[in-house]
């Protein structure tokens, strides 16, 4: 995926423009969240597509209805790039897989409130953001 140019405010999701098939989803830039209390923002390196995120997309569940322009993504896992007040025990830098609550995982940046340091040390390069993004 073409990633935003270094520098600027606006990097880039998968934004879901209504309910259907995959082909409601398009590549489209979008706010650059700032972390909150006890929360971190990730650069996000891969993402997990869960069966939940499928049902939503198709509008299976609509009784929990979704933001204009939504990014889904319940799951990601990159590198922390910036952290918010009140959190400790990570840092920029950290490789972490994140859990989503308010979705965003399908972005190139998103803010989670609850995650865990990678497995880095144990796995190949690059492979424990790829099994790390669905947990």
């Amino acid at each position: 995926m073409p990633s935003y140019q270094e520098g600027t405010a606006m990097p880039n999701a998968v934004v879901m423009t209504g309910y259907g098939p995959p082909e409601v989803l398009t590549w489209a830039g979008v706010p650059l969240a700032e972390p909150g209390e006890g929360q971190i923002r990730i650069k996000v390196k891969a993402a997990g597509i869960s069966p939940t995120d499928l049902a939503l997309r198709a509008g299976y569940l609509k009784a929990f209805p979704l933001p204009r322009n939504a990014v889904l993504g319940f799951e990601a896992a990159g590198t922390v790039d910036a952290v918010g007040p009140g959190v400790t025990g990570t840092s920029i830098g950290d490789g972490v897989a994140a859990l989503l609550f308010g979705l965003g995982g399908y972005a190139e940046y998103a803010v989670a409130p609850v995650w865990a340091r990678k497995p880095d040390a144990v796995m190949p390069d690059g492979e424990a953001d790829r099994r790390t993004a669905s947990f």
